[in-house]
């Protein structure tokens, strides 16, 4: 179980083809699992699938199983000001602590904060660096 300022995610990555998605989908739904967040995005020709769903462990064991590739990912969830830079300073000073940001979404957004999930080669420094913003 992670903390409530964490947030898992899976990723699978494949082949741009018709049915990939459904393939995905059906498999998890078939295990009664339920699928909380979704994005795709294609480059050249390779799909990237993310997921945040009810049960990770059960779903990214099967979707290993089943033979997709699929690749886990912890990030830490911040919550940030809305405004121009916000985001800039974050970035700044990740990279000033030589900080590695392997991923970043924004997973939330309301009228004067966001929150954005952050993936990096050092979670715990993130999180030290961040305690006063981090979802609770």
């Amino acid at each position: 179980m992670t903390a409530d300022h964490e947030i898992k995610r899976i990723t699978v990555i494949g082949d741009d083809r018709p049915g990939t998605l459904a393939e995905v989908t059906e498999l998890l739904s078939g295990m009664d699992i339920d699928i909380r967040d979704i994005s795709t995005r294609i480059v050249a020709d390779d799909a990237f699938l993310t997921l945040v769903v009810s049960d990770y462990d059960r779903s990214l064991n099967a979707l290993i199983s089943a033979g997709f590739n699929a690749i886990a990912e912890e990030s830490v969830l911040i919550r940030i000001e809305d405004q121009p830079g916000a985001l800039a300073a974050i970035a700044r000073q990740l990279a000033d602590e030589g900080i590695d940001i392997r991923g970043i979404s924004m997973v939330h957004q309301r009228a004067n904060h966001s929150a954005i999930a952050i993936s990096s080669d050092n979670d715990a420094r993130v999180r030290e660096l961040f305690a006063d913003q981090l979802f609770n």
